[in-house]
């Protein structure tokens, strides 16, 4: 199999791997807290997201828009599902003015600046941004339940959005840099990126999994 089969073989089996949380997610549906319900549908948007693009690129058309709703699909979920997982009010008040913020932002430049081109260093920010939230709530879980942080389930989706960020903020500032040197290397780095997207699908079903605990902070 040559590198760039390979490749597709990946980016599929990373697409439809999505299906693998949103169906844990549904056959433990009694289980789920508010904010995984919110995460399950946000995974649930993302994917039809994806298919929409692909039918797209299928069809030689290709709409930025749906990059741009892509990063408000992702700050707005990640601030929302915080807000009705933390209670303390001042930490409510700071993610719903940075959801709303960034929302703001996004929806501007889009429609007022991009002229139907893609900010790839605006997606990178909204990563920036999610990895920086995600990182606060997962040292505090880490904090005050060090010894039952495996059975929480906020544990495994915010470890999820540092990983899924990360591998962001890379494709976004260095991978396609890649390019410039070779397309053999690119497509390894992507492979890899693809292979991390796939665990973070895991890392997302084994938190719906562990609502089955019924262990939260």
């Amino acid at each position: 199999m040559s590198l760039e089969a390979f490749s597709e073989l990946l980016i599929d089996i990373n697409l439809y791997s999505g299906l693998i949380p949103i169906a844990v997610a549904l056959v433990l549906w009694r289980y789920q807290s508010l904010p995984l319900k919110i995460f399950m549908f946000n995974l649930l948007f993302l994917f039809l997201l994806f298919i929409a693009s692909i039918i797209l690129q299928k069809n030689n058309q290709q709409n930025h828009f749906l990059n741009y709703l892509q990063d408000i699909r992702f700050i707005g979920c990640v601030c929302l599902m915080y807000y009705f997982y933390d209670k303390n009010p001042a930490h409510k008040r700071v993610l719903a003015t940075i959801g709303v913020v960034c929302v703001v932002v996004v929806v501007t430049y889009w429609w007022f600046w991009s002229n139907g081109q893609w900010n790839g260093y605006l997606d990178g920010s909204i990563s920036v941004i999610t990895t920086a939230i995600a990182s606060y709530f997962l040292s505090q879980i880490v904090i005050k339940s060090p010894n039952s942080l495996l059975k929480i389930p906020v544990f495994w989706i915010s470890a999820g959005i540092i990983v899924t960020s990360l591998s962001g903020i890379f494709a976004t500032y260095f991978a396609k840099q890649a390019l410039l040197y070779s397309i053999t290397v690119f497509l390894t780095i992507w492979n890899i990126l693809s292979i991390i997207g796939i665990v973070c699908k895991l890392l997302y079903a084994t938190g719906f999994y562990m609502s089955k605990q019924r262990v939260n902070l």
